[in-house]
């Protein structure tokens, strides 16, 4: 028989992780390595790099990349590149645009 005193914390550990992921704010800009902190948005971030022409494959790039582009969200938690920080992306706050 499975304890229960054991059973809920490991489902509540288990599932945890699920609340945290959420959509960004319709209208806000991002960094990308917010976009990252708050929901799935790696290969989102990826395919909007690429399809602006945008991406490289070289592992530090790429990193260098996702982190200091900025990206408007849109409906439902889309994403549209705006521009690159080449002196770094900065975190805005909550409830603000990250900006260069």
């Amino acid at each position: 028989m499975v304890n229960i005193a054991i059973l809920v914390p490991a489902l509540a550990l288990a599932f945890s992780g699920l609340a945290d992921a959420r959509d960004c704010t319709k209208g806000l800009r991002y960094c990308g390595y917010n976009l990252l902190k708050i929901g799935n948005y790696k290969d989102t971030i990826r395919h909007e790099l690429q399809r602006t022409g945008h991406w490289s494959w070289e592992a530090k790039k790429e990193r260098i990349l996702t982190d200091n582009s900025r990206f408007v969200c849109g409906d439902a938690g889309a994403i549209n590149y705006v521009d690159f920080c080449s002196g770094g992306c900065v975190d805005g706050g909550s409830d603000k645009n990250d900006f260069c």
